[in-house]
C-alpha cells in the first residue's frame, strides 16, 4: 500500500474536480483527501494499491470537459493506517 500527497494545478477550482478526484478515487477503493488551496491549485492524498493510484492519477489527468490539469506534482509520503474512507475538504 502507498500513499501520495499530489499538487495539481490548470483549471482544477469552480469546476467540479474535487468531486471528480473523489468519485474517481472511490471508485478504485483508495482513501485519501482532496481540497482547494488559496492559490489556485488543489492538493490531494491519495493511498491504497499502487496500480489502483496509477489508474486513477490517469483518469484525473486526462480531465474532462470542464477540468484541464497542466501541471502536477506528486511526493510519496508515509502510509496512514487509521484512514478508512475518501473525504472531500472544504
Amino acid at each position: 500500500m502507498k500513499r501520495y500527497y499530489i499538487l495539481f494545478e490548470g483549471r482544477v477550482q469552480q469546476v467540479g474536480f474535487r468531486s471528480f478526484v473523489a468519485m474517481i478515487a472511490i471508485r478504485h477503493q483508495l482513501t485519501g483527501t482532496v481540497q482547494n488551496l488559496d492559490n489556485g491549485m488543489v492538493a490531494c492524498y491519495l493511498q491504497g494499491k499502487q496500480e489502483n493510484i496509477n489508474h486513477t492519477l490517469d483518469i484525473i489527468l486526462k480531465g474532462n470537459q470542464f477540468i484541464h490539469v497542466t501541471n502536477y506534482r506528486l511526493k510519496e509520503v508515509p502510509f496512514q493506517k487509521q484512514e478508512h474512507k475518501f473525504v472531500i475538504l472544504y
